[in-house]
């Protein structure tokens, strides 16, 4: 026989245990962390300490020559008319021999129509006083003239100041009745410069009252309390309501204006009152003191760590905020309250807009102002002025509804004067709980017995279900709401102030022994300085008498028109409702990610809201505040996502498991599973076991899979929800899957032995075989013959 030669026989069994180890390795995946693609980063600062506290005037810059600062809104025969102010010089070049005049009216301006007009280009007048004027050696008694400088630089501002005793307007007293009412004032200035003439001039009035003793009229006021502005927390920060507490802030000019009388009603916004609650309790000191209460009753913030963290050495950054709600809380006691929704949401344009279920949670947590202040009303339903319709009316109210604020251009008076302001609304029933708008409009006047039988407890006549329901409303006269918020707006107020007067001298004289009542809300705005002139005026003017809300209720209601659809509709605009409508399906669909869900989307609502305020119904910087919840959606909506990681090698018919890193960048925990999805059927996955994800932090989740034939495959990285919900930032994930790796291995080796055999059966083959010597073969011969012989 032949055998192999010892080296070549080495060498093939070296390559036999080579091909067996090789065979031996596990090829199940190299480890890798897996993951999609990175996406941009969507992350933005916090625009609540960007957005505005209150919503920017609509009025453009002032390019007026003439501002007047103060007007004496009213005068009596002992007193005297001041008007002051400044003239600025906006033109480049100096103003030369500026000259003042002051003005009156020659007529007395008895009707709103002529105090618009003589407010809008003035009208027939007289010269009370000029700046030229050379006052007489007995200059006591003469009219107070200003000393202007003989030019003005440009951009120079000098400061006038004209009084004139009333014994020199040359005002009658003879007939008061007839001799009452508002005159028209303005200041005119002339001058030249090198471009030629300069003209320019500010309008305001004074009211003559020489004692005719009307019936007072009474009034109602009710101001917002409500700080606007965008956060994406839902609540306020606590740095802008510590400067809103401030000396200069609109939370202290709210107190100021609504100390002046009790009768003023306050309309309360629960955001307020939760945010303040929330920086109060989040900034108390380690040793809170007795004398400073805190506000109980809301519940504290998801994420309270994201809105304020308590100091480290126990001072409290909060003193003037706390000490405000002190002041607040004291003045609320025994005065008439109103809960308004959540950030004073404009409740009709939400629901017109198909987007009920955000105006719902608004209204919801009106409950927050009862938690605190127990005596609030919650029965009372405040639309944007001119937003309500007979269409949308039944989902503004729900059944405790008893009152509903419109304005006089909604429910216009019946009568040729000014009505009162307590009349009736008829609201259609409902398919469900008995609520509708109805076209018969308010109440007539023979369905009213005329003795208050009328009218139920609370206000509602009639709330049985199925049938129409008769619901108090109270009209805004739109006319003196028109000049408080011009007031508000314009720099100098002291002119709409004087126009809110005058034209409730006119309304008072068109009937001056018929007592009435009006209706007048402040902008829903945060406070200033103007309304506690506005407040100090109504209470000062003789004619004018303050009542409460309540005391506005009891009175019998009067026939108005039926509500009609507003011209000067003032609420939010389409463009702003669509996005907010998609904004509110992206978060309220994502919010199912979360591990508490209905936290989670109340708090998303109550952020939305922010965007949803009637504050920027006419703003011009609302699109600040949409971009603004635009950027939070956006970082909101891709908080939870898959994080990159490399390609991942898979053995067919192993079923093993991917490790995905998932990223929570929110301030909130989720509750989620991962699955990876293959295009093609080479690769089986499932999902994996549910999670919960920390707060920024990031977790590795491992999904099992199972490789089935050859393929390259770019799998899809998606994160789930409890209800089925896929969260929209997904990955893509490259998986190699090999065919049945430990069959080749098999296969490689009986290859390789096959080899070795075949090898040597072919050497031996090829050599033939050895001779054998001649000598043995003779012996072998021999010893054979011997045997047969034997």
């Amino acid at each position: 026989m032949t055998l192999a030669c010892p080296r070549r026989g080495a060498t093939l069994v070296l390559l036999a245990l080579l091909v067996l180890l090789l065979s031996g390795l596990p090829f199940q995946l190299i480890p890798a962390a897996a993951g999609p693609v990175p996406q941009p980063p969507v992350g933005a600062p916090d625009p609540a300490a960007e957005a505005p506290s209150t919503p920017e005037s609509a009025q453009e810059p002032g390019t007026e020559l003439v501002v007047v600062d103060e007007i004496t809104p009213w005068l009596d025969p002992d007193g005297a008319l001041r008007v002051s102010g400044t003239v600025i010089n906006r033109s480049d070049t100096d103003l030369r021999t500026p000259a003042l005049e002051l003005r009156m009216s020659t007529d007395r301006l008895d009707s709103r129509l002529q105090i618009n007009r003589w407010s809008e280009r003035g009208g027939r007048h007289r010269i009370l006083a000029a700046s030229t004027d050379t006052p007489p050696d007995d200059a006591d008694g003469a009219p107070q003239v200003p000393d202007l400088p003989d030019s003005l630089a440009p951009g120079q501002v000098a400061e006038f100041t004209f009084e004139v005793p009333a014994d020199r307007l040359e005002l009658p007293t003879s007939s008061p009745i007839s001799a009452w009412g508002a005159r028209g004032v303005e200041v005119a200035l002339s001058g030249r410069t090198d471009s030629g003439a300069v003209a320019g001039s500010a309008t305001g009035f004074t009211t003559w009252y020489p004692d005719p003793d009307p019936d007072p009229t009474s009034i109602t006021l009710v101001m917002p309390v409500t700080l606007p502005g965008f956060s994406s927390t839902g609540l306020l920060p606590q740095e802008t309501l510590e400067q809103a507490a401030g000396p200069e802030g609109p939370l202290t000019a709210l107190l100021a204006a609504a100390e002046v009388d009790p009768a003023i009603a306050l309309a309360i916004d629960p955001r307020l009152l939760a945010s303040i609650d929330s920086a109060l309790r989040a900034s108390e000191p380690a040793e809170p003191e007795p004398s400073a209460p805190l506000p109980t009753g809301t519940a504290a913030p998801s994420e309270p760590s994201e809105l304020v963290t308590e100091p480290a050495d126990g001072t409290d950054p909060t003193p003037l905020l706390r000490d405000w709600f002190t002041r607040f809380a004291d003045l609320a006691e025994g005065r008439t309250l109103i809960a308004l929704p959540w950030a004073d949401a404009d409740l009709a344009s939400l629901t017109e807009g198909d987007l009920d279920g955000l105006a719902e949670r608004a209204q919801e947590d009106a409950a927050i102002v009862t938690e605190m202040f127990p005596q609030a009303r919650t029965d009372v339903v405040w639309p944007v002025s001119g937003t309500v319709t007979q269409e949308h009316l039944p989902d503004l109210v729900t059944p405790d509804t008893n009152t509903v604020v419109v304005s006089d251009l909604q429910q216009p008076a019946l009568t040729g004067y000014t009505s009162d302001a307590h009349s009736t609304v008829t609201v259609a029933a409902g398919p469900e709980d008995g609520t509708g708008a109805d076209d018969s409009g308010s109440r007539a006047a023979a369905d009213d017995p005329g003795d208050g039988s009328g009218a139920m407890e609370g206000g509602a006549r009639d709330t049985s279900a199925g049938s129409p329901r008769i619901l108090d409303s109270l009209v805004v006269d739109t006319g003196l709401y028109d000049a408080v918020a011009t007031a508000g707006a314009a720099g100098a107020p002291a002119a709409a102030v004087s126009e809110y007067v005058a034209e409730s001298s006119a309304i008072t004289a068109e009937r001056p022994y018929d007592s009435r009542h009006l209706f007048v809300t402040l902008p829903r705005t945060a406070a200033d300085s103007s309304w506690r002139d506005i407040a100090e005026a109504t209470r000062s003017a003789p004619w004018l008498a303050f009542r409460s809300v309540d005391a506005l209720l009891e009175g019998q209601p009067v026939s108005r028109a039926p509500v009609v659809a507003s011209t000067r509709r003032t609420g939010l605009t389409a463009e702003a409702i669509t996005g907010l409508r998609s904004a509110h399906s992206a978060v309220g669909d994502y919010a199912a990610v979360f591990s508490d869900a209905d936290s989670a989307r109340r708090d998303l609502d109550r952020m939305m809201l922010g965007c949803a305020q009637a504050a920027w119904a006419d703003a011009p910087n609302r699109a600040e505040c949409t971009e603004a919840l635009d950027t939070e959606v956006a970082a909101l909506t891709s908080s939870i996502r898959p994080e990159e990681g490399s390609p991942v090698l898979l053995v067919t018919g192993e079923r093993t498991t991917i490790p995905i890193r998932v990223e929570n960048t929110s301030g909130r925990p989720a509750t989620v599973t991962v699955r990876v999805t293959a295009p093609t059927p080479q690769l089986r996955t499932a999902v994996s076991e549910t999670v919960e994800l920390s707060p920024h932090e990031s977790t590795r989740v491992d999904v099992p899979v199972e490789g089935l034939a050859n393929a390259d495959l770019i799998t899809r990285v998606e994160i789930v929800a409890d209800n089925g919900y896929v969260v929209p930032h997904t990955g893509e994930l490259m998986v190699r899957v090999r065919a049945d790796w430990e069959n080749i291995g098999t296969a490689v080796i009986a290859a390789g032995l096959l080899i070795v055999f075949v090898v040597g059966l072919a050497k031996s083959v090829s050599r033939g075989r050895r001779k054998i010597p001649k000598s043995q073969l003779e012996a072998a011969m021999a010893r054979a013959q011997q045997n047969d012989r034997g």
